[in-house]
């Protein structure tokens, strides 16, 4: 059965990344998640405007708590040593007053813990055919951290936050990395 009929999009449906999966890489288990079009609602936090559908021995599926934003781009990225997922999202918010935000979200391998709701209030917004936001990985030995990259609204360099693994998943934006040649503003 389809787990969503009404995907977030930018300018029209299927224009954009609105949904990812990845897959635990100890356990093996699935992780989807997907922004929903809300029309004229705006999204509040822990609204069925971010949601996810999980197996961890059965499946679950209901809202990504404290994400107060729809996801207009999405992306997912498994820890290579454990089963923690990252999620970072855009919404373009056509219809929300919290557009543009980058919320993040932490799944420890059993459930969501200490997201970060509207991180970023000023990314760049989504149009139709991009990808502004990716996540991954780097590992070194036994310590881990997450990597989230985005696009800022109106910045020519490439935004970057930087995210301890466990506990309280802390968050620190880094210093913007400068291409060369630089993006052309707001993209």
């Amino acid at each position: 059965a389809a787990l969503e009929t009404n995907l977030e999009y930018a300018s029209g449906t299927g224009d954009s990344q609105s949904f990812d999966l990845a897959y635990e890489s100890v356990s093996g288990d699935v992780l989807f998640t997907w922004g929903v079009l809300t029309g004229s609602t705006a999204c509040t936090a822990g609204s069925n405007c971010m949601r996810y559908a999980g197996y961890t021995g059965s499946w679950s599926t209901a809202a990504v708590p404290t994400v107060a934003d729809s996801a207009t781009n999405i992306d997912l990225a498994s820890s290579p040593i454990s089963d923690e997922i990252v999620l970072a999202a855009i919404d373009n918010g056509p219809n929300n007053t919290n557009k543009d935000d980058l919320s993040i979200g932490y799944w420890t391998g059993s459930g969501w813990s200490n997201n970060k709701a509207n991180f970023d209030g000023s990314a760049a917004v989504p149009i139709e055919m991009t990808k502004l936001v990716a996540v991954g990985w780097l590992v070194n030995g036994s310590a881990s951290r997450a990597v989230v990259v985005y696009g800022d609204s109106g910045a020519t360099n490439v935004g970057w936050i930087e995210c301890t693994s466990g506990g309280t998943f802390p968050c620190t934006t880094r210093v913007d990395w400068p291409p060369t040649p630089p993006f052309e503003s707001g993209q």
